[in-house]
Formats: C-alpha cells, sequence, structure tokens
C-alpha cells in the first residue's frame, strides 16, 4: 500500500454511496449524525486485501455491523473480472459488510484522484468532526474507541429484557422468585417496587414483600458491549392481607360447550385467598396450569371432559372437581343459532349478583350480552361466572346476541330484571294491550253477522291475544269485559286458554280453564281467578273458546278498528287456522280488552335450611341462633313476624356465620323467620317457649 501523497485533514466532498444491495448511503447525512466512516479501497483480485478482509468484518461486527456508531464501506477501486466478482470475495474471503461496486459508484475514481490513492488496500477513517485519518492496517476495536465511538452488538443480536415470576398474588410477608428470560444479555439490574430488597443484580432474585399494595417490576438487561434492554410490568406484584381461612375452591368456565378446535377461558372464583391455583384439564391442550385465571384451554377431541381445580394457601388447600363439566362436539353443521337465555331469580336487592343461563340452539360459536344498567354492561362470554350486579333500582331490558358461520340472532326481553333498595316478596302489574285512549267495546266486521271476539255467522269459536311481555312469571287471573252475555242451559261454558308465545300464532297450550257463563254478568268486568297461577317466562297469548248452542250468545269486547296497517295482537281461528285479525278480515287493526293481572315473584329458598342455614334451638327460650356457612353478605337480612304477620324482629346489619337473636321478649307462640341471603328468600317457622 502507498502512502498518500497529498491527504487532506477535512471531509469536504459530498459523498452518496449505493451498496451491492441497492442500498444508499448519505456519508454526509451519516457525520452529521454522529457516525464514524470506515472506508476500504480494494479490489477483488488484490492479495494483501483478501488477506485482510477478515479483519474488517471483525470489526464490522464488533462495533455493531453498522447499527451503531461505525459505518464500515467497502469501496471497489477498478472492475473486476467475470470470474472475480463481488459475490465470490465476499464468499471466499468473509466480507459481511456493504461494499459500493465499482461499475455503480463514479464518486470512487473521483475520491481515489483526489486524495491521491496509489494502493490497496488504502483505510479511510472520518470522524464526525470531518477529521480524515489514514489507517495502516483495518483499524482496531481499541482504536476507533479511543476517539469517541463506541462498541455495540450488531442489531440482530441485542439484548431483549423479559421476565416472569413464580407467582403474582401473594400474602404480605411472602416472597416471590423471578425468573430472567432475557436474551442476548449478561448483567442485569432489577429495581421492585415494595419488595425487600428493592434492587438486584442476581439473575434471578427472591424478593420479600411485606405490604399490601400493588407493585411495579422492572428488569434491564445488558451485554457486554453495553447494549440494554428494560422491560416494566406495570401493577405485577399484587400483595393481599394474610388469609384466615383455608381456601374454598370454585371456578367456572366462559363456555361450556365448545366445538372441536376452539378455546375456553376458565376463571377462578375461589374463596378465602388462595395464592397458588393447580388446573387440571382432562382431554385439553394445555393438560394443566398454575395461573389463577387460565386462557386459551384448547379442546381439541369431541367428548365431554372433567376439569379440576387445587386452591392453595399457607392454611391448606381445597379442591374441586367438576366431573363432564366440557361438552366437545364435532361441529356445527348448517344450523343457525336461535339466542335464548333465562333468569332465575329476576326480582332481586341491590348489588345482589344475578346469574343468566344461556339456552341457544343452534350451535352458537359467540356471544354477546347486554346487560342494560347492570356490571359488567357487556360481556362476550357464554357465562358470567361473578354474575350481573345492578347498583340501582329499576327495570332493566337484558339482550343476548349469538351467532356462528352460518348467521345469528338477537333476542332482548325489555323490562326483564327488576330491582329495589330492599328485598319485597313480588311485583305486580295489570297488562291490557289496548292503547292508553281505548275502551273495550262490541267490534263487527263487514259481511258478518254478530261480533268479533263472540258468537257471529262466520262460527269463529277460538280467540287469543298475543302478550309481549318478559318482566312477569305468574299470572294469577284475568279481568274480561262481557258486553254481551245469554244462555238458556246453566251448564254452557267458556275455557279461556293460555298458550306459549314463541311461536308466530299460538300452538302449545300453557292452560285452560273453564267457566260456566251462569257465573258471569253482561257488561261488567269479570275477574276470573286461575285455580292455580299459571307460570310464564316471556311472551304468551290469553284467549278463549266458546261453544255455540242455541239460545247461548257472549262477546268479550275488543279495541276499536284501528285501521289498516296499525298495532294488532289480536288473532283469530278461522276454518281451522289461526290467523291474525288482518289476515282474516281486511283493513282491521284491533287487541282483545282482556287485562291480565301478572306479577314477578321473588325467589324462594326453604332449601337453604337443609343446605346452608340452620336455625337452633327449635324450640327456643331466649336466644334463636341463626346460622349460614357461606356467610352473609352485605344486604342480607333476618326478619321474624309473629302468627298475626306483624314485624317483630328486623336486622339487616349482618356479618360473619352466626347470628344470634335475642327473643327473651316474645310472648310464647308459633313464629315466621324470613332471611334474605344468596339472592333467595328462606322461611322458616319456629316455637318460643318459656
Amino acid at each position: 500500500m502507498q502512502a498518500f501523497a497529498q491527504m487532506p485533514d477535512q471531509f469536504t466532498e459530498t459523498v452518496t454511496l449505493t451498496d451491492q444491495y441497492g442500498d444508499s448511503y448519505d456519508i454526509n447525512a451519516l457525520l452529521a449524525d454522529g457516525k464514524y466512516i470506515v472506508f476500504d479501497f480494494f479490489y477483488t483480485t488484490c492479495h494483501y486485501c483478501q488477506e485482510e478482509t477478515p479483519d474488517l468484518a471483525n470489526l464490522y461486527t464488533t462495533m455493531g455491523c453498522n447499527g451503531a456508531d461505525v459505518i464500515v464501506i467497502g469501496l471497489e477501486c477498478q472492475g473486476h473480472d467475470a470470474s472475480h466478482d463481488l459475490d465470490w470475495y465476499m464468499n471466499e474471503f468473509g466480507a459481511n459488510y456493504p461494499i459500493a461496486p465499482y461499475s455503480d459508484n463514479p464518486i470512487i475514481t473521483t475520491l481515489a484522484n483526489n486524495w491521491e490513492i496509489d494502493g490497496t488496500p488504502t483505510y479511510i477513517l472520518i470522524q464526525p468532526n470531518n477529521a480524515m485519518n489514514e489507517m495502516g492496517r483495518p483499524p482496531s476495536a481499541n482504536q476507533l474507541t479511543a476517539v469517541g465511538a463506541h462498541e455495540s452488538a450488531c442489531p440482530d443480536n441485542l439484548p431483549i429484557a423479559d421476565f416472569t415470576a413464580n407467582r403474582t398474588r401473594l400474602p404480605a410477608g411472602e416472597t416471590v422468585t423471578f425468573i430472567n428470560n432475557s436474551q442476548r444479555s449478561n448483567a442485569w439490574t432489577w429495581t421492585f417496587q415494595g419488595g425487600e430488597p428493592s434492587n438486584s443484580t442476581e439473575e434471578n432474585p427472591t424478593i420479600t414483600y411485606n405490604n399490601i399494595g400493588t407493585y411495579n417490576v422492572t428488569l434491564t438487561a445488558r451485554n457486554r458491549q453495553g447494549n440494554e434492554d428494560t422491560k416494566i410490568r406495570a401493577s405485577y406484584i399484587e400483595v393481599v392481607a394474610p388469609p384466615t381461612e383455608p381456601p374454598t375452591a370454585y371456578f367456572a368456565a366462559n363456555q361450556v360447550t365448545v366445538i372441536a378446535g376452539n378455546s375456553i377461558d376458565f376463571t377462578d372464583l375461589s374463596r378465602g385467598e388462595p395464592w397458588v391455583w393447580q388446573w387440571t384439564f382432562e382431554g385439553a391442550q394445555p393438560t394443566s396450569s398454575t395461573d389463577q385465571n387460565p386462557s386459551n384451554i384448547r379442546y381439541n377431541n369431541v367428548g365431554t371432559f372433567n376439569v379440576r381445580l387445587i386452591a392453595s394457601n399457607m392454611l391448606g388447600s381445597d379442591t374441586l372437581l367438576l366431573e363432564n363439566y366440557i361438552h366437545v362436539i364435532p361441529s356445527i353443521g348448517n344450523a343457525v343459532p336461535k339466542a335464548k337465555f333465562t333468569c332465575a331469580s329476576r326480582l332481586v336487592q341491590v348489588n345482589t349478583p344475578v346469574n343468566f343461563e344461556d339456552q341457544s340452539e343452534g350451535y352458537p360459536m359467540f356471544w354477546s350480552w347486554q346487560f342494560q344498567g347492570g356490571e359488567p354492561a357487556s360481556s362476550e362470554f357464554q357465562v358470567i361466572p361473578q354474575g350481573v350486579t345492578y347498583e340501582n333500582s329499576g327495570v332493566f331490558d337484558v339482550t343476548l346476541a349469538v351467532s356462528n358461520t352460518n348467521g345469528g340472532d338477537v333476542l332482548t326481553k325489555h323490562d326483564y330484571i327488576v330491582v329495589y333498595e330492599n328485598y319485597v316478596g313480588s311485583y305486580c302489574d295489570t297488562l291490557c294491550n289496548l292503547l292508553p285512549d281505548e275502551t273495550a267495546i262490541k267490534l263487527g266486521a263487514h259481511g258478518i253477522d254478530g261480533y268479533l271476539g263472540g258468537h257471529n255467522s262466520d262460527g269463529i269459536t277460538t280467540y287469543a291475544d298475543k302478550f309481549e311481555y318478559y318482566t312477569f312469571n305468574e299470572i294469577s287471573s284475568i279481568i274480561v269485559p262481557i258486553l254481551k252475555l245469554e244462555y238458556s242451559n246453566p251448564n254452557d261454558y267458556i275455557t279461556f286458554i293460555t298458550w306459549d308465545g314463541n311461536d308466530p300464532v299460538p300452538t302449545t297450550v300453557i292452560s285452560e280453564q273453564r267457566v260456566y257463563l251462569r257465573d258471569l254478568r253482561e257488561n261488567y268486568y269479570q275477574v276470573i281467578n286461575f285455580t292455580e297461577p299459571l307460570q310464564v317466562d316471556g311472551p304468551f297469548f290469553l284467549g278463549y273458546q266458546i261453544n255455540y248452542t242455541n239460545g247461548t250468545d257472549i262477546v268479550i269486547g275488543l279495541s276499536h278498528n284501528r285501521g289498516y296497517g296499525r298495532p294488532n295482537t289480536f288473532f283469530v281461528k278461522k276454518d281451522g287456522e289461526w290467523k291474525t285479525v288482518s289476515e282474516a278480515y281486511d283493513n282491521i287493526s284491533a287487541s282483545s280488552g282482556i287485562k291480565v293481572a301478572a306479577c314477578l315473584n321473588g325467589e324462594t329458598g326453604n332449601e337453604l335450611f337443609t343446605e346452608t342455614v340452620t336455625i337452633y334451638p327449635n324450640p327456643c327460650n331466649n336466644v334463636l341462633n341463626v346460622e349460614n356457612t357461606n356467610g352473609f353478605e352485605p344486604y342480607d337480612f333476618i326478619e321474624i313476624f309473629d302468627n298475626l304477620g306483624r314485624l317483630v324482629y328486623s336486622n339487616n346489619n349482618l356479618g360473619g356465620e352466626k347470628v344470634e337473636i335475642n327473643v327473651s321478649n316474645l310472648p310464647i307462640g308459633t313464629y315466621v323467620t324470613r332471611m334474605f341471603t344468596q339472592g333467595k328468600i328462606a322461611v322458616q317457622k319456629f316455637e318460643k317457649m318459656n
């Protein structure tokens, strides 16, 4: 290599180079950005160039593969023959750095001439301040760090910080072991908010947490060149009060029926502050987990499978095994799902969990719930494990949308949940399809003698009205407007009928009750009590069937004719087929004048006394004990009534598992204890003795 005849002290040219891959290097911009430039003037058949290429390649990797402070570029000084091209040179001698080909970069000849480069290889270092230096051999890392450059790993070898903990929820005073999962690093700095010690340089430290709270954890990972990466897990460690009892294991899945190949999420609902969870999932992948709330548990095989949870804390452990809990089906076929759901307790006190049961048909794969006024307000789970709570009193809608790859369906039950500040036994109202400004009348139709809703020349015997209500679960009586009544036989009768309302027309009979015409009065609103209260769940049809005998004539009032296209709820069975009155008689829309006395009754829970609640002693003298193995929650209450129905004791400030009631001042007699807990009313009698 020849020495410079004239070497400038400062780099003054404007230079942009293109390497063998087409990437451009704006040398002036790189210098302005604080980079150090190393040029290697060479040609492919130069013996010394070939010999020193490995040293330059080592510099390239040691200083960060052009991803840090130093940029290494080879400059081909003259053309090469076909047998000694750049690919051959790079593969043969290990040139891993970018090279600017002679043919694509005329500036190379200009630089070589300006700087009077007479031999190869020639190495030139240009510093960020544009100072130029000739190097006799490929510069070393030490030479470059001496003038201010920094060693660095290549971009693909930079460290990545990452970690996990053997547990993230623990009682105060316990320890956590952190597992370092960092890559390409050999030194670590940990920071533990709220932990003791608060800092560590160990690879896998064990830290004690003494104070209740939620804490961040930070890890910085470094390599030998000083490159570093930081990982922060915010609110990662939750420290809770030490448990006072062993845990009671309990859990729920977001769905219990799944198509093979799909996944299920599980939610831990255990009591007693467990902090260790051991799950076993029969027939699933993975087959086990130690997460508190495992997600994405995949079931690939058709069948019915068990799920087991062992929940533990320092005071003990408990196991819950739900056998045949998960049902895996092979496919949905061509079925389009139909949304259906129910709820056992719909008349509830504020902040009492309400549990909904999905009963949808047709293999839905996706669920979307909307709970007006509830918390949560929505859910994408088939099952809401913790239930839905309502903070404010009112009457609220519930909507469920279900779908699969074949389609979907939506069901909204209006005014479905009734919430009170304090528990009430029932919520009742009178239902009627008459509009506010309407009264029941005798309604005729063009071309017939007689009236709709009663005897007429078309011989219609059966009528029904559709009631679109979701609030109520029991019908006790109906109020019928009898506008015309004639009979000759005291045994003539009318049969009042209710049908299920889930079909477009009356089909499935729910109840029938015969009423003799002799017991009815003309021009009178007749109250007809059902022998047994009728249980309903959602919409229903209510109507009647009359018999045609000589001398019999009855007409039950309807609304006036509202006209074509107006609201209609009235159906007639004409020529053996159910039709809306609009279909049977052109331009008629109407509703029945029958009113329905309906109630939503709270769920009683006398079975609680045999399962979780006991009252003793019975008979008793001075103290009555009420013991609840599940414990009393806020808003639970206990009331005692005497045999005349008068309230003689009330307590809505319950707690713990046992309540002692002083009954020494009560007279001798029979009393009724009414208790609200677990969303149910439980009733039990007891005898007061001396």
